[in-house]
Formats: structure tokens, C-alpha cells, sequence
């Protein structure tokens, strides 16, 4: 068994302790099988848990001596947007497709948060209430 584990949240891949990769899976294991109020669906396969929580998060956790699920590249924001692949910070290439958030667009209508899947639809009700559109 690996000591490092990759964590694949939403597409965005970081190295966590196997220890610290464990406890979060086996906590989701657990909250599935007794409260659910937590985790919408979990799936374990040996030292592998994917995980997608009611909240809308997708969690992929795995030993990191694998192929992590979703392959970005380095490069810091100028070197991205000319083409060059250098640098320190990691960016997902979109090959992982990371889930949309069941309401990918919020509008607070005064201090009430008010949900949208249309863009245009969050667009009208941020005009109409003299608000703007949050991406989440």
C-alpha cells in the first residue's frame, strides 16, 4: 500500500497522507451506511474510494503510485494562456470532465440565495432584482 494517496476533488489533484485518505474514506463509508446525510454515493474498490457527497463535491481517492483520474499540466497563468507548459501550479486540462453543481448559478434576491441551471434565467432574475450572478 502507497504512503501517499492522490485526492481528486472536482478535478483538482492533491497529495494527502494515506492515512488522512483513509479516514476520509471510511468516514464516507460509514455515513452511507448509517445517516446518509451526508454522502449521496460511494463506490470502494480495494484501496480506492470515489465518492460524491450531497453537497455536490466528487472525491476521487487514490494511492498515489497510480495515474491520477484526471491528467492536467503545469504552468503558471501567463505560460497557460501563451501555450507554454512550465511552472508550479496545476491546472486540470478538462479531460476528467469535473461534474457541474446541480445549480451552477446563484442570485441573492436580498438575503435569500436563489438558485439557477439557465444562465439566462439567473441573468433576468439578477436584472429584474438589481443583483448579480454567482458561478458556483
Amino acid at each position: 500500500m502507497s504512503d501517499l494517496y492522490w485526492r481528486i476533488v472536482d478535478g483538482v489533484v492533491t497529495e494527502v497522507s494515506a492515512e488522512e485518505a483513509l479516514a476520509e474514506g471510511r468516514a464516507a463509508m460509514l455515513d452511507r451506511v448509517t445517516t446518509r446525510d451526508r454522502v449521496r454515493k460511494i463506490e470502494h474498490d480495494s484501496d480506492r474510494y470515489d465518492i460524491t457527497y450531497t453537497d455536490g463535491r466528487h472525491v476521487v481517492l487514490t494511492p498515489a503510485d497510480t495515474e491520477p483520474d484526471c491528467e492536467g499540466h503545469t504552468a503558471e497563468d501567463a505560460d497557460l494562456l501563451s501555450g507554454e507548459d512550465l511552472g508550479t501550479t496545476t491546472y486540470c486540462d478538462g479531460t476528467c470532465a469535473p461534474p457541474r453543481p446541480r445549480y451552477p448559478f446563484t442570485v441573492k434576491v436580498g438575503r435569500t440565495p436563489t438558485h439557477f441551471n439557465d444562465r439566462d434565467a439567473a441573468d433576468r432574475c439578477a436584472a429584474q432584482y438589481g443583483a448579480t450572478v454567482t458561478v458556483n
